[in-house]
């Protein structure tokens, strides 16, 4: 995975410099999905052993400015979510309550 990520920054880096060396004008896109899980050292402690990760949504655009044959300008904004959800059940007075939760946070950048 680490290559994998390392591949990438590389070749992502290798494209900008060719593509801003020319001073040209890009626009492009970026889209995915996020499967991020919350957690720390006191998850179990406070009951919160069973988080499972939402599936959320990611999307963006870029566009390139050349300011010259060596530098250029490439504002972005990105949007994404984040979130967790959980199923638990738990006594209460004898009867079994199910609780499903869920927390979704949104971004934009």
């Amino acid at each position: 995975m680490i290559k994998l990520l390392k591949n990438a920054v590389l070749f992502t880096g290798i494209f900008l410099i060719s593509s801003g060396a020319f001073g040209q004008n890009a626009v492009g896109g970026k889209i995915g999905i996020n499967l991020a899980k919350w957690g720390g050292d006191l998850d179990e402690a406070i009951g919160f052993d069973n988080l499972e990760s939402n599936l959320g949504l990611q999307f963006g655009g870029i566009f390139e400015i050349g300011i010259n044959e060596k530098i250029s300008i490439q504002p972005e904004f990105l949007y994404f979510q984040k979130g967790i959800r959980s199923d638990t059940e738990e006594e209460f007075f004898g009867e079994t309550i199910r609780v499903e939760s869920s927390i979704v946070l949104n971004y934009l950048f």
